[in-house]
């Protein structure tokens, strides 16, 4: 199974370096815009209640759900980080201009 993942992975990358190297633009667009539709949905999902969700919406719901079911609520204490430099470097008026 690693070795066909490897395969395709480096078929993939020699068809991305070929139309890299070859300088066509609207290749490289058509290459990149394959690379951004995806042409398969989601599949069906099952909520928390066993049910099927079939709809765009209600699976972005689930998906939000479940993602905010894993964030941790900050505490507003930042942690104390040890100095990894010796001085501290202050920016000037005519660097940030």
């Amino acid at each position: 199974m690693y070795e066909c993942r490897e395969a395709i992975k480096d078929y993939e990358r020699s068809q991305e370096a070929n139309i890299l190297e070859s300088q066509n633009i609207s290749e490289f667009y058509r290459f990149v815009n394959r690379r951004l539709h995806n042409s398969r949905p989601a599949p069906v999902l099952i909520n928390g209640d066993g049910l099927p969700v079939h709809t765009d919406l209600d699976k972005a719901e689930l998906f939000n759900s479940y993602f905010n079911s894993l964030n941790v609520n900050d505490n507003g204490i930042l942690p104390d980080f040890p100095m990894r430099v010796k001085s501290v470097m202050k920016l000037d008026d005519s660097f940030m201009q």
